[in-house]
């Protein structure tokens, strides 16, 4: 049971029981009614956000709908393999849109109330996910021990030699962002799919770390000097740390947005649409924009000031859907 869910039945649990402890010493026969949670006004919702994501739009859902919500949070990997292998769900909150079509045969289609006001650029018009917000790469760094004008500014400046086992990065089969920046060095190095992973994964002379939340972190404490990573990510580090710098790629970014699905067959598919509708609710995506360093995915709500206009690399998403796990294969035979 998730801490949110726990958050709100305590004190519930708490007044049941003192109701039930008066009861008893007014009436020995009375019966204590039992506390439960009314199952039509429940969601159980598996999300790879972080807290600081998920848990002020839940709240505020709840407060709005009565609906308690259940959250099983991890990893992108993790949490939709759990969804794969037949944990009981209602709906995918968080991950790559490009991680979703290998897992196509999990998804309900639906198309969100508000999908008008959606950029089309990467909607879908089956219904099969909903956006959630645009997510752009940045190069990040040290500025302790990496000089600006030496850090890399274009993709293929990963391929230096000076940046051999100085680079912060995930192991892909752990993180969807890994898999994402795979596909960004495949598309984007005009070296041939096969040698771009060969060529990085050369580059990282074995250093691996367990998840893209530890790239920061590494860059910090100088483990690692350069890598790539959100810029949500990055921004909101960079507010509390002094020893990371931010560089847009100049020869364009890769910015594929996060999304919601549907679960096919969950038992709770009402409550679920309903929150799928509030996720791209200018409500909420006014929230990404204004206390999360996140872009809105609707065309009526102006990007945050901390968010410079950015050249977008030509990137193409279907190719991405379909390269998913070719990626991956490539990944596992450079590093046999």
């Amino acid at each position: 049971m998730s801490k949110i869910l726990k958050k709100y039945i305590v004190p519930l649990i708490a007044i049941a029981l003192i109701v039930s402890g008066l009861s008893a010493c007014t009436s020995p026969s009375a019966e204590a009614i039992p506390f439960s949670i009314d199952p039509d006004k429940t969601l159980i919702v598996y999300s790879s956000h972080k807290a600081d994501v998920y848990t002020p739009i839940i709240r505020e859902f709840e407060k709005r709908t009565g609906i308690t919500v259940e959250v099983h949070a991890g990893g992108t990997m993790q949490v939709l393999n759990e969804i794969k292998n037949g944990a009981e769900a209602d709906l995918m909150f968080g991950g790559g849109i490009e991680l979703f079509q290998q897992y196509s045969d999990l998804i309900e289609p639906y198309v969100a109330k508000e999908q008008n006001q959606v950029e089309s650029r990467y909607s879908s018009k089956e219904g099969k996910y909903t956006l959630f917000s645009d997510l752009p790469f940045v190069f990040v760094f040290n500025r302790k021990l990496v000089n600006e004008e030496d850090a890399p500014k274009r993709w293929n400046d990963f391929l230096s030699f000076k940046w051999i086992g100085k680079i912060a990065f995930a192991n892909p089969h752990n993180s969807g962002t890994s898999i994402t920046i795979l596909l960004s060095f495949m598309s984007l190095l005009d070296i041939g799919e096969k040698n771009a992973v060969n060529r990085f994964s050369n580059q990282l002379n074995g250093e691996l770390l367990r998840s893209s939340g530890d790239v920061l972190p590494s860059i910090e404490t100088g483990s690692s000097l350069v890598g790539i990573a959100l810029e949500e990510t990055a921004l909101k580090w960079t507010q509390e740390h002094d020893d990371v710098g931010i560089i847009y790629p100049v020869d364009g970014t890769v910015s594929i947005p996060d999304g919601s699905f549907l679960i096919k067959d969950c038992a709770h598919r009402e409550n679920a649409e309903k929150f799928i509708d509030f996720t791209i609710s200018k409500d909420v995506q006014r929230l990404l924009v204004d206390k999360m360093y996140r872009r809105s995915v609707r065309t009526d709500v102006e990007p945050s000031v901390q968010t410079p206009e950015i050249n977008y690399a030509d990137f193409d998403l279907g190719w991405a859907l379909r390269t998913e796990g070719e990626a991956l294969s490539l990944w596992d035979t450079a590093n046999q």
